[in-house]
């Protein structure tokens, strides 16, 4: 039984306006799989629908991200994995249509048919059809337990095909695991004779705490502004002077960069994986400029020592300026309706206003010294007024104003 690793490749037959459209997730050099890769184009562009995919192929037994379209039942995806032995191809129906699943050895590569992929795109039945002579008989096992993916989009919160949920469950499933394990670990033998404060220091020593990491974390990001966390608290938010709000009264956009940071981090944290991805996409939404060119560096923080890849879908350049040239794809809409794909121009650590012009073809100014002189005074205003405000209600309005434009 074949154990899938790795997503090498992948091709999208008849979908829409992939009319035959591959991407390579390895290094053209090492042949290594790439650690991340950014997806950019214009609305409509399919960004989105391409991330699905690939989301999905990295589990090709689970549940998709967005429901069935049975106007895609003539459409195929095809990837290459590395396993044990041998890479192998899978062939499937696309956007999550049941059906079989083919199994196949890549000498379909070598074959006369291979060609004619890009100039006939197949079916999944013409596709069967085919290679019918490079179906193997080994099925694919399960992935790992410890296979592990993220899906974050606008509307849809994943871990592991499962919905992620709110900020209070989350604390509370922590809160909760992490009292069951002190309790466990004060009973021991030789904790008897120690008092409660020596065996709470022990304690976080031998074992950190995910909510006490996520203290930090977010306090990093909160602590410019004046505000803090404190967890044992029913409104968990405390400002300059102690009083507290519900982690509601921050605005939506940085409710969601919040929790999607400690559920990044709780999910991978502590765990010795061999596979596992993040999808993000279009993270920047709602955020600031100041947040937008941080953000994938903060997601990058959580995964570097676990491997993890990292896909983002975005149509921001702020976004796509933190990946180099050969991981970011862009997405072209061609005079003919059809997608093409095309690896970034722009070089590694190019200005922006450069990324502007050579990958989204625009002539606008990001850089202006007058907007940000302006953005900074305004911020300025904004902190100082959060300082002396006495009214919950106006905090809240003046956190969220302020934290759609603070620098970190």
């Amino acid at each position: 039984m074949a154990e899938l690793h790795h997503l090498k490749r992948l091709f999208l037959f008849r979908y829409r306006q992939f009319a035959h459209r591959g991407i390579d997730l390895t290094d053209s050099g090492t042949g290594t799989i790439l650690p991340d890769i950014c997806l950019t184009g214009p609305n409509g562009s399919g960004k989105s629908t391409l991330l699905a995919e690939l989301y999905q192929s990295m589990d090709p037994t689970g549940a998709p991200v967005t429901a069935p379209d049975a106007r895609l039942a003539d459409a195929l995806v095809l990837a290459r994995y590395s396993t044990d032995g041998d890479d192998i191809y899978l062939a499937r129906h696309a956007a999550g249509i049941k059906g079989d699943t083919l199994v196949l050895s890549t000498e379909i590569e070598q074959s006369d048919q291979w060609e004619s992929l890009e100039t006939s795109p197949p079916t999944f039945e013409e596709f069967h059809s085919r290679f019918s002579a490079y179906l193997l008989e080994e099925p694919v096992s399960p992935p790992s337990p410890d296979n592990r993916r993220a899906w974050f989009s606008p509307g849809v919160s994943l871990l592991d095909g499962t919905t992620a949920g709110d900020f209070y469950a989350f604390l509370e499933s922590h809160l909760e695991e992490r009292e069951s394990q002190f309790h466990l670990y004060l009973r021991r033998l030789e904790n008897r004779e120690k008092t409660i404060a020596e065996v709470e220091r022990e304690f976080e020593a031998d074992a950190p705490h995910v909510p006490i990491a996520l203290k930090e974390i977010w306090g990093s990001l909160m602590a410019p502004i004046g505000l803090r966390f404190d967890f044992s608290r029913a409104n968990p938010v405390l400002l300059p002077d102690g009083d507290s709000l519900p982690f509601t009264a921050l605005s939506p956009s940085i409710q969601t960069l919040l929790l999607r940071l400690g559920q990044v981090y709780s999910h991978y944290f502590g765990t010795d994986l061999r596979t596992g991805s993040l999808f993000l996409d279009t993270p920047e939404e709602g955020l600031s400029p100041e947040l937008r060119t941080t953000i994938i560096d903060l997601y990058r923080t959580f995964l570097l020592t676990q491997k993890v890849p990292l896909f983002v879908a975005t149509h921001c350049p702020l976004i796509e300026a933190q990946f180099p040239p050969a991981h970011r794809l862009r997405l072209k809409c061609e005079a003919d309706g059809t997608i093409s794909l095309e690896k970034g121009l722009a070089a590694a650590e190019s200005d922006l206003n450069r990324i502007l012009k050579s990958d989204f073809e625009s002539e606008a100014d990001l850089t202006s010294t007058r907007n940000t002189e302006a953005r900074s005074n305004r911020y300025t205003r904004l902190k100082r007024a959060i300082q002396e405000s006495e009214n919950q209600d106006e905090l809240a309005d003046l956190i969220d104003e302020v934290m759609t434009m603070r620098k970190l």
